[in-house]
C-alpha cells in the first residue's frame, strides 16, 4: 500500500470515530436548534482532529477541507471532506461518510472513502485499481440497460421538476433509481458494483464528487458529462458506471431529452 495512503488511512478512521460519537449525541443536539453554526462546528472539529495527522507526517503538503483553505504552496494537496450526506446525518440516517482526495500537480492520484457506520473502507491509487476493505472490486457487469439500478441526484437551481422528467423519461424501460443523499457514497458503490451508474446534474459539491471518481475509474468504470459525452470533469453534470450503463444513459438522453 502507498505510504500516503497509509497516513490518508489512518486520518479518515480516526475522523470516523468522531464522527460516531457525534452521530450519537444527535439525540441531545436535536434539543438545540440544528442550523448552520453547528454543522459548521462538527467540520471543524472533525476536520481539526484530522489535519494534524497529516501535517505530522507531511509538513510540506497543503490541506485544504470545507471550513479552512490553506495559502501555502505545494505539490501534494490534501482535500478533506468530513461529511458527505449531512442531511442524512443530522437525521439520524445512516448513510454518510466521509473521504480524503490527495492531488499530486493538479492530478487526483489517491482517494479514500470510509463509511463508519458500516465500516466500509474503499480506496484508489491511480494505476493501481479499488480496493473495499483490502479486496479489491469492479464496477458492476451488466450488460442491459433495462433493470439497472441507478443512482442520482436532485440538483440545486430549481432542477426538481428536471429530476422528476428524468425519472419519468427512464421509467418505460424498468429502471431503479435511488436519491441517497451522499453522492460520494454513490461513487463509492457503483465502484464495488452494487449500482450500476450514476447520473448527476447541478451538483453542489461537484469537487468532491469529481475527486472520487477515481474509485469508479480504477474499478473498471468510465466518466462522461451531458454536454459534449466525453471523459470529461468540468462541467457540473456527470455520469459513471460501466461503459455499457453510460453510453445507455447517453443514448436515452439524446432520444428522450433527459436531463433538459
Amino acid at each position: 500500500m502507498h505510504p500516503l495512503i497509509n497516513i490518508a488511512t489512518k486520518a479518515v478512521l480516526h475522523g470516523g470515530k468522531i464522527l460516531i460519537s457525534i452521530y450519537d449525541q444527535l439525540e441531545r443536539l436535536r434539543k438545540t436548534k440544528l442550523d448552520d453554526d453547528i454543522i459548521i462546528k462538527i467540520n471543524k472539529q472533525i476536520e481539526e482532529e484530522m489535519t494534524p495527522i497529516i501535517y505530522d507526517n507531511y509538513p510540506e503538503h497543503v490541506v485544504f477541507s470545507t471550513e479552512v483553505e490553506s495559502t501555502k504552496k505545494s505539490d501534494y494537496v490534501w482535500f478533506i471532506n468530513p461529511i458527505d450526506g449531512i442531511i442524512n446525518f443530522l437525521h439520524n440516517y445512516p448513510h454518510f461518510c466521509l473521504s480524503v482526495a490527495i492531488q499530486y500537480k493538479n492530478q487526483i492520484e489517491h482517494m479514500i472513502v470510509y463509511d463508519p457506520i458500516n465500516n466500509e473502507l474503499f480506496r484508489s491509487t491511480r494505476g493501481s485499481g479499488t480496493f473495499l476493505n483490502d479486496k479489491r472490486i469492479r464496477v458492476s457487469s451488466r450488460r442491459y440497460f433495462a433493470g439497472s439500478l441507478l443512482s442520482s441526484n436532485i440538483g440545486e437551481d430549481n432542477t426538481n421538476i428536471v429530476y422528476l422528467k428524468n425519472i419519468a423519461a427512464l421509467s418505460p424501460y424498468k429502471i431503479n433509481i435511488r436519491n441517497t443523499g451522499s453522492l460520494v457514497l454513490d461513487m463509492a458503490y457503483v465502484a464495488c458494483g452494487r449500482i450500476d451508474g450514476f447520473w448527476g446534474m447541478n451538483i453542489s459539491s461537484f469537487k468532491s464528487v469529481v475527486n472520487t471518481t477515481l474509485l469508479v475509474i480504477e474499478a473498471g468504470g468510465i466518466t462522461a458529462n451531458f454536454e459534449n459525452y466525453k471523459d470529461t470533469l468540468n462541467f457540473n453534470d456527470l455520469i459513471v458506471g460501466n461503459e455499457n450503463t453510460v453510453k445507455s444513459i447517453l443514448k436515452y438522453y439524446e432520444k428522450s431529452n433527459l436531463k433538459t
